[in-house]
């Protein structure tokens, strides 16, 4: 499991906070003075009673919760953490390894992220931001000619030795 950010950690403990005095509003009502702050930056007090206090409450709870959730989410884990690194961590790596540069190579944005660690299978996106149109092009122009090679191989039309050859070709295209 990944480590969380500030904002997640700080995001959960809110959220926690927000349920347990939801919790304790739902079971413990009491009336009380809400303070209110209007867009023209004028302000009042809504006075609450015991059954608003239920409502605000059960706000709370719920509010908390969805803020939790949103924290914790799963989908976030994988792509969402690794596109992150490489848009943030990932140019601070190259230009303390290769110098400030507008662009920098298909192998040089490979190799330091395999060295720091990356999850290899988002790499395309490292490569979209970081390297040329051109580059970046060519690159999986060959990568398809490959893969397009091996799956009509996997189909009986074309033979292992095909593959190798279509590989040869896109590797020297390089």
């Amino acid at each position: 499991m990944s480590r969380r950010t500030r904002v997640e950690i700080a995001a959960i403990a809110l959220g926690v906070f927000m349920m347990a005095a939801g919790t304790f509003l739902v079971f413990f009502p009491r009336e009380m003075t809400v303070y209110h702050l209007v867009d023209d930056g004028t302000h009042y007090f809504e006075p609450v009673s015991r059954v608003g206090s239920r409502v605000y409450g059960t706000l709370g709870v719920v509010l908390g919760g969805v803020l939790m959730l949103y924290a914790c989410r799963p989908g976030k884990e994988v792509r969402g953490r690794t596109i992150e690194r490489f848009v943030w961590r990932l140019p601070q790596e190259l230009v303390r390894r290769f110098g400030p540069k507008k662009y920098y190579t298909i192998d040089e944005v490979t190799r330091t992220a395999r060295d720091a660690g990356y999850d290899m299978a988002f790499i395309a996106y490292a490569h979209a931001i970081f390297c040329t149109r051109q580059d970046f092009d060519e690159y999986y122009e060959t990568m398809n000619r490959f893969v397009f090679a091996a799956r009509t191989t996997a189909y009986g039309s074309r033979s292992a030795s095909a593959i190798l050859e279509a590989h040869a070709i896109s590797t020297r295209a390089r």
